[in-house]
């Protein structure tokens, strides 16, 4: 079985504290791929047909429920909305996918746009909208009521094209992103200038391997390589005025998770459930420092990572061992070997920021 927890670490404490449940549900993941957003008030989880909204200052839970669409990928909070796109569920009409918003407080869903192909890879800066569709590779722009316009396509003579749910980062001039291309029959990873008036585009670096993740900065980029065949990973920041790259993290040697930023530093999920290793959270100034560990976890498969000044999200599955055994229920070969788990599928726990 694989399942999914929802921890909240804190981003500063010296030592580690136990976390304190705030909610839990029973569900396997494999039907309900999370997603996390968060805003000062809200934490919000989208998933198969509905977004869950959990209210942080009146201590109450929610669920918007999504008939016959899937959200392929929720969005940062902007506005102070919860923005998805959506693709077409099972059982849907032939309607076009769409971008819709969540009013967290009310709980109302509206659409903002459709778009020919369900959109992934969505950000929201400035009350305008940026992805990539799920089919072609486009980048689309678009403004709330205003026209879709497509500012770029794939370029042909780099043979690639950004694959869905890559992350974008956005700066006033520009969406960077991550595009897959072929290299020797090794899938790599480009990063790619897409300008945001529509000119040419620009291939800033080759040979990334899959694992890699992108966040904007003041004045630049992160560029996180997990690791690939035969060589570990690192983490720099990319001057985009001079191009220059400063090494955060020379050596990763385990699985990229997430990234995010917060006050001046970076903060990385790393670990692999499937080679046995334990998640952990790590963080590093973004001048260049001393590494901290910010949060030991167990085994378990990490989602997704979101931080404010209370604390750091983090999105993980799957039980840790000891966790979960088979019972065989029923009589003689009318029976059937289940497995069973003490703790709950998904769990969302909180560890405050020191001193608060």
């Amino acid at each position: 079985m694989v399942t999914a927890v929802v921890l909240i670490v804190s981003a500063r404490a010296s030592a580690q504290r136990p976390p304190a449940l705030l909610w839990s549900a029973d569900d396997n993941v494999s039907s309900r791929q999370i997603s996390l957003a968060i805003s000062d008030r809200y934490v919000m989880l989208s998933e198969a047909y509905g977004v869950t909204i959990l209210d942080r200052t009146a201590g109450t839970t929610s669920l918007v429920r999504i008939e016959e669409y899937i959200p392929v990928q929720s969005s940062p909070f902007a506005d102070g909305r919860l923005w998805l796109g959506l693709g077409l569920g099972e059982g849907a009409s032939q309607a076009p996918a769409r971008i819709s918003v969540v009013e967290p407080g009310s709980g109302r869903l509206s659409e903002v746009t459709r778009t020919h192909a369900a959109p992934c890879s969505l950000r929201v800066v400035g009350g305008e909208l940026y992805w990539v569709d799920q089919t072609g590779g486009h980048v689309h722009h678009a403004r709330p009521g205003g026209p879709t316009r497509t500012l770029a396509p794939p370029p042909r003579r780099h043979h690639y094209a950004p694959h869905c749910g890559a992350p974008l980062a956005i700066d006033d001039d520009a969406v960077y992103l991550l595009a897959a291309s072929d290299v020797g029959g090794y899938r790599t990873d480009l990063l790619v200038r897409v300008p945001r008036d529509g000119t040419a585009l620009e291939v800033l670096a080759t040979g990334l391997p899959r694992s890699t993740l992108l966040r904007e900065v003041p004045g630049g980029l992160v560029v996180a390589q997990g690791p690939g065949p035969a060589m570990h990973g690192s983490i720099a920041r990319l001057d985009l005025a001079t191009r220059a790259s400063t090494v955060l993290v020379a050596d990763l040697p385990r699985y990229l998770d997430a990234i995010d930023v917060q006050d001046g530093a970076l903060i990385w999920a790393e670990g692999n459930y499937f080679s046995e290793d334990d998640w952990a959270i790590h963080r590093v100034p973004l001048v260049g420092g001393a590494i901290a560990v910010v949060h030991h976890g167990d085994r378990r498969l990490f989602g997704a990572l979101a931080i404010d000044a209370t604390g750091t999200f983090a999105l993980v599955s799957a039980h840790p061992p000891g966790e979960c055994h088979s019972e065989y229920r029923g009589c003689g070969q009318r029976g059937e070997t289940i497995e069973v788990c003490s703790g709950p599928d998904h769990q969302l726990l909180f560890l405050p920021t020191a001193g608060r």
